[in-house]
């Protein structure tokens, strides 16, 4: 069997499809994305598996390429969220903030 670090070490792509439970709340934190190849897709279906202040830092460094999340931790997310707009990414259009998200990382939005 293959050790948990060690796939995510090998592996290009990361599906996660786990229930959220106490065990798995956060799974997926610096140490893990730390550990994954800088060329990896990290996708998730689940809320609060990924911790995403260490998503953003991971996006950030390029620690990882890109993240897609189908569900994010607060539903409806935040627009002050920095997965979906950085400080350093905000322009002024005609006299109000216009967010620009990072371009390595998707969500699905939800009504």
């Amino acid at each position: 069997m293959v050790e948990f670090l060690q796939l995510l070490s090998d592996s290009d792509y990361i599906s996660i499809h786990a229930p959220l439970t106490k065990e798995t709340r956060h799974r997926f934190a610096k140490n893990e994305l730390k550990v994954m190849k800088r060329t990896a897709y990290l996708i998730n279906t689940r809320e609060a598996i990924i911790n995403e202040k260490a998503l953003y830092e991971a996006l950030k460094r390029g620690w990882i390429a890109v993240a897609a999340l189908d569900v994010m931790e607060k539903e409806p997310p935040y627009w002050g969220n920095p997965l979906l707009t950085t400080k350093a990414s905000r322009r002024r259009s005609r006299g109000s903030g216009t967010a620009i998200p990072l371009s390595s990382f998707f969500d699905s939005p939800h009504s």
